[in-house]
């Protein structure tokens, strides 16, 4: 009953948060949720392996836990997604770990590859729907085509080469296909971001809480902690400031500061009194929804074990 109240401890959170990535206007998730979610699973887990007279269940929670927090915040750090999502990876690592049933590594595989699966998905057809309604995708995108043309052929013939070493000609056929989609619908998701997830706004228009592109300007903005840097801040303090002197603080400077950051209104006032007329708003894709759809599919049986069957 422990392990089972964390996952839907886990899913409740994540659902939330997906509640607030969806209908808030600037996308804005609350950390709280997240962080009553892995706390939780930590002291969930602790209470079952406590209850089994075993500190292996506890062992594989950490483990599993670290592993997937460590993706979720090296993803952010290279920009791959926002904050609120690297905690999303660290709620299912910790509050989910493994299956209801006990420990073991197929579950918390599955989880991870049906994150990417749905993700996909969910990329592929917010994709197709913006190029179904933009001219001006379709233009950018057969105009990207055409500037990197030598490029793209270089591609497809590692492609076509690869897919020739395959054991059946059928089998080359289904790579060279999957492979050909797979590396269009790159190149139109680049122009998406480019184009789509883009606009140019003049300042007066601008809203506190925007994203804005601050390459070639100065808004004299300070780096904002986000929560691993407001942990190693507390640490630092209690360690009497000796934490900021060992190896751990490139870890800090990595990946303890946000680098997604609302405009504030100050800022706002900084951009007109220097008078620039137009700034680029930036948009993310609100991928938390992806995270409580991928573990509902693992709960439900949807295993890396089972792909493989399908093959």
């Amino acid at each position: 009953m422990l392990l089972e109240f964390s996952h839907i401890l886990a899913f409740s959170a994540l659902f939330v948060n997906s509640l607030f990535d969806v209908f808030s206007e600037k996308g804005d998730v609350p950390s709280e949720f997240s962080l009553i979610a892995i706390i939780g699973g930590i002291l969930l887990h602790g209470a079952y392996a406590f209850s089994l007279g075993s500190v292996t269940p506890f062992v594989w929670m950490l483990g599993i836990g670290v592993v997937f927090s460590l993706y979720g915040w090296f993803a952010y750090w290279m920009g791959m997604w926002g904050g609120a999502d690297a905690l999303a990876m660290t709620v299912l690592g910790f509050a989910a770990p493994y299956s209801v049933s006990g420990v073991g590594m197929v579950y918390g595989f599955s989880l991870f590859v049906n994150i990417f699966l749905v993700s996909s998905v969910y990329a592929l057809f917010f994709t197709l729907y913006k190029i179904v309604g933009s001219v001006e995708l379709k233009r950018a995108f057969m105009q990207r085509l055409s500037d990197n043309r030598r490029l793209i052929g270089a591609e497809f013939l590692v492609i076509v080469i690869f897919s020739s070493l395959q054991s059946s000609l059928m089998r080359s056929f289904a790579i060279f296909g999957s492979m050909s989609v797979l590396l269009l619908f790159y190149h139109l998701s680049k122009e998406v971001e480019d184009v789509e997830m883009s606009r140019n706004l003049s300042v007066s228009e601008v809203e506190v809480g925007d994203v804005i592109d601050t390459e070639g300007i100065d808004i004299g903005r300070s780096r904002e902690r986000n929560l691993i840097g407001l942990l190693f801040q507390k640490v630092n303090v209690l360690s009497g400031e000796r934490l900021s002197k060992t190896r751990f603080s490139v870890i800090e400077e990595k990946l303890g500061y946000s680098e997604i950051v609302g405009v504030t209104e100050k800022e706002i006032r900084d951009l007109k009194d220097q008078g620039v007329e137009n700034v680029s708003i930036k948009e993310g894709l609100r991928l938390i929804p992806v995270f409580p759809i991928a573990l509902v599919l693992t709960e439900a049986g949807f295993t890396f074990v089972r792909y493989i069957s399908l093959l």
